[in-house]
């Protein structure tokens, strides 16, 4: 498949994927992908390009982070002196168990540094939590619903649905998060994670001879912990080398299937940019709504089909595209169906009505096809997501991402002629 979509200098590398596909073993799969894929894109003269991108995403990643981890225990102290003061203010509240908390946290900021895994800031995150529970257990709803938005059961029974006194915390661990999701996980972590197969792959055990593990500070901890995972990819490596039975904790081989698709299509659109002729992707129309649209939606005649109406000129008539099949009761066809129905940019809780265990990350991954999830959707919050758009018209998109829909639409299967 793969070896007829690219060509030229990049033939090799749809040779080698397809090769990679079909692979029959675990050390086949992973031994293509160290000594013949990385070093193909490594050699390509769209590497350089490639790289710089990922290093501008890679850098702005962590700018975020750190500007978001600079604000953290700040908001963290604040939260629990302004708590601790209205505890200690409200004459109501003589219960030993939550004054017990209060020293508890208390006692986790005073000896902060002596923690690293898990941070202190989680520890305090964890013990403001249940000390919000207790005073809600006491009855003080009042200062609960400063910190928290609390619900009532069927019997009247308060409860806490969630916890709103570290919003910024909660950010920072949604980018972690995503960072480390395979769906949606940025190009510029793809590329690292095929570069540490390489990296395992040829490197000696002798490399970790005169390394040594220290904790005496922040920076040797962190030092430290990176050794480890150094250490625990190479040997996850080594017994895929020696085709022995391990348990796969960073090299699982459908998630770097998906990855190497994703990374695929990127050299395919470049190629596509330096063979076809850029009109023929850039109309000069620009402003014009008919030329290219497509439309989000559910099929009429059966709900559970999520698919894409296209328009590809003007003139032309509407192809639609089956993205995927939802099955009855699914949680993610609830929620897209309830999302196709409310005014785009509107935001919905995953959760509200719906029983099980369901997040946004969950109803991305049920959304087949990156580009629409990324392109039609986006997430406020783990529970929290919106349309950004309902309608796309050319006019909308710019360069990889037309390109990169284009390049999706047609790789769909098309719905038979009464479903358009």
């Amino acid at each position: 498949m793969y070896k007829e979509l690219l060509q030229g200098e990049f033939g090799p590398l749809g040779h080698y994927a397809d090769e990679l596909f079909t692979a029959k073993t675990d050390f086949e799969f992973f031994r293509l992908i160290a000594e013949s894929v990385v070093p193909l894109i490594r050699r390509s003269h769209v590497f350089e390009k490639f790289y710089f991108q990922c290093i501008k995403e890679r850098d702005e990643h962590f700018k975020l982070r750190s500007e978001l981890a600079a604000i953290v225990p700040i908001e963290m102290e604040q939260v629990f002196m302004a708590l601790k003061k209205a505890i200690e203010g409200d004459i109501r509240i003589n219960s030993t168990e939550v004054k017990q908390q209060v020293a508890a946290i208390d006692s986790i900021f005073n000896q902060k540094y002596t923690y690293m895994i898990p941070t202190y800031i989680d520890m305090a995150y964890e013990s403001i939590k249940h000390l919000l529970q207790l005073l809600l257990e006491h009855g003080f709803i009042d200062i609960v619903t400063m910190y928290a938005t609390v619900g009532y059961n069927a019997k009247k029974i308060a409860h806490i649905e969630v916890f709103t006194f570290a919003p910024t915390l909660i950010r920072l661990h949604e980018l972690d998060e995503f960072s480390r999701h395979d769906v949606n996980c940025p190009m510029w972590i793809i590329w690292e994670k095929f570069v540490f197969i390489a990296w395992c792959w040829v490197t000696p055990f002798a490399f970790f001879k005169d390394k040594e593990l220290r904790y005496d500070d922040y920076c040797s901890q962190q030092e430290s912990s990176y050794l480890l995972m150094l250490h625990s990819g190479w040997l996850e490596i080594n017994a895929i080398k020696k085709q022995s039975k391990s348990d796969s904790l960073f090299f699982k081989r459908n998630t770097y299937t998906n990855w190497l698709k994703s990374m695929l299509n990127i050299f395919m659109l470049e190629q596509q940019s330096v063979l076809v002729p850029e009109q023929e992707y850039f109309p000069k129309e620009k402003n014009d709504p008919g030329l290219y649209r497509v439309e989000l939606r559910f099929d009429d005649i059966d709900y559970r089909l999520l698919v894409l109406d296209v328009q590809w000129s003007r003139d032309g008539i509407i192809d639609t595209y089956l993205i995927c099949r939802f099955h009855d009761g699914s949680g993610v066809l609830s929620v897209v169906s309830g999302l196709l129905k409310e005014p785009v940019e509107k935001e919905v809780d995953v959760r509200s009505g719906r029983s099980g265990s369901i997040n946004v990350h969950k109803c991305l991954r049920g959304i087949k096809g990156t580009i629409v999830a990324r392109l039609f959707f986006a997430m406020v919050s783990t529970y929290v997501i919106k349309m950004r758009i309902k309608v796309i018209y050319d006019f909308n998109l710019f360069g990889t991402d037309l390109l990169e829909l284009k390049t999706y639409i047609k790789s769909l299967e098309k719905m038979p002629h009464r479903y358009r």
